[in-house]
C-alpha cells in the first residue's frame, strides 16, 4: 500500500497502479528499460496491473517473469473496457497511467490519473482527464518513490 497526504487536500490509500502497455510502458511491444527498473520498487508498494488489446503480441513474453497482473482486452471497446477493470479494482485505491485516447476514462475514474507523455505522444482528451501530466516513466516513479514532489504537484 501507498498512503500519501496532501496538504489541503486528503489521504490517499493506494493499493493498486494500472498501466497502459503500448506507449505507455512500451513501445511497438518492446517494454521499456525504465518500466523495468521501476517494478522491483512498484510491486513492493502496489500491485501492479498491465492493461492491453496487445497490438504486438509481445506482452506475455516482454513481461514474463514480473511481479504484475497482464489483463488483455479485445481490439474493439477498449475505452470502456478499461474503465470497467479499473472498477473492478476499486476505483478509490488506483493509481492509472496511460497516453491513449482510449485510455481517457480510466485516468479519469482512477483516483490518480497520470498522462504519459512519451515517444506516441498523448490524447488531448487523456490529458484533460488526467491528474497529473509526466514526461516519462522516470518521471512518473520519481514522483511515486518522493512523496514530497508529489504532494508540492497536488497541493491546494
Amino acid at each position: 500500500m501507498l498512503t500519501l497526504a496532501v496538504p489541503g487536500d486528503k489521504t490517499y490509500s493506494f493499493s493498486h497502479i494500472l498501466f497502459d502497455f503500448n506507449g505507455t510502458i512500451a513501445f511497438d511491444g518492446i517494454v521499456l528499460p525504465a518500466f523495468l527498473s521501476a517494478i522491483p520498487w512498484l510491486s513492493l508498494h502496489l500491485e501492479v496491473h498491465v492493461i492491453t488489446a496487445d497490438t504486438f503480441g509481445s506482452v506475455h513474453q516482454q513481461l514474463s517473469g514480473l511481479p504484475c497482473t497482464i489483463h488483455i482486452i479485445q481490439s474493439t471497446g477498449q475505452t470502456e473496457a478499461k474503465q470497467r477493470y479499473l472498477r473492478h479494482l476499486h476505483p478509490a485505491q488506483v493509481i492509472a497511467v496511460g497516453n491513449g485516447y482510449n485510455d481517457a476514462l480510466m485516468l479519469q475514474e482512477a483516483e490518480l490519473g497520470f498522462a504519459l507523455c512519451g515517444m506516441e505522444g498523448l490524447a488531448a482528451i487523456t490529458a484533460q482527464n488526467a491528474d497529473i501530466i509526466v514526461p516519462s516513466l522516470e518521471a512518473l516513479t520519481g514522483l511515486l518513490q518522493h512523496p514530497r514532489r508529489l504532494i508540492a504537484t497536488l497541493r491546494r
